[in-house]
């Protein structure tokens, strides 16, 4: 997709290559996190993959093959000291970062009424916390490169509801969290990313994307020649009118 060149940081208007590049992907056990992994696989990257379950993890190396550049952390990213454990040991790696995606999520129906505060605090740390930590761990050396960061909002604004409440807060503080670090590192050449993800996520019907689909949005993302950044990426499923006879 594109020359050694441009994989070195010139920018000649080609395809961003991620052939031996670093990425790290948080929420890699299953859904969104798991198909991002693997598509960078494919594309090339040298992949460290972050979630709760080591098994899962495992998994992902099972399916990329044996010789795949994938390393497995497990990591709760509701638990500072294991997100800081987990980024010193990304820091030691033979290169910066040139790509992390958050994919980790966590969901709890809660209205202002009925909510319990304890569901308020598991999604604030895994779901705005933990991004926010991991990313200042590895902040200057994405800095460096410069890298790229993306965000993955697995819902869009319209599709909440009175009962998400308190899912929806976190999910806003990401999208803060997403801004400020643009507006920081801008100059810096830091690409930041968030990609909105409309409608069902793969419910079996033909109007609901796949995590398939959203990883192939991640990585046209971060694939786009350096000079350009695709700050808010919206994607639905289309689905297809149909044509009376």
């Amino acid at each position: 997709r594109s020359s050694d060149a441009e994989s070195e940081g010139t920018d000649d208007g080609l395809l961003h290559s991620m052939s031996g590049r670093l990425t790290v992907v948080t929420g890699a056990n299953d859904g969104i996190g798991r198909s991002v992994a693997l598509a960078l696989v494919a594309a090339g990257a040298r992949v460290c993959v972050l979630g709760r379950d080591a098994d899962l993890l495992a998994s992902i190396v099972a399916d990329a093959g044996p010789d795949s550049p994938v390393v497995t952390l497990r990591c709760d990213l509701g638990s500072a000291a294991e997100v800081r454990s987990a980024a010193d040991f990304v820091t030691r790696f033979d290169r910066p970062v040139d790509v992390l995606v958050h994919c980790a999520n966590v969901r709890v129906d809660g209205a202002v009424g009925t909510g319990d505060v304890a569901d308020l605090d598991e999604q604030y740390l895994v779901n705005l916390r933990g991004p926010f930590l991991l990313t200042q761990a590895l902040l200057s050396g994405i800095e460096r490169g410069p890298g790229h960061v993306v965000f993955i909002n697995p819902t869009d604004d319209s599709s909440f509801t009175s009962g998400d409440t308190q899912y929806a807060m976190t999910r806003s503080g990401v999208m803060a969290l997403a801004h400020g670090l643009r507006e920081e590192t801008a100059k810096l050449g830091v690409r930041v990313t968030t990609v909105h993800v409309g409608g069902r996520l793969d419910d079996g019907r033909n109007d609901s994307l796949s995590p398939d689909d959203v990883a192939d949005c991640v990585l046209g993302a971060v694939e786009m020649p350096q000079r350009i950044e695709i700050t808010d990426l919206h994607v639905r499923a289309r689905v297809a009118r149909r044509v009376d006879a």
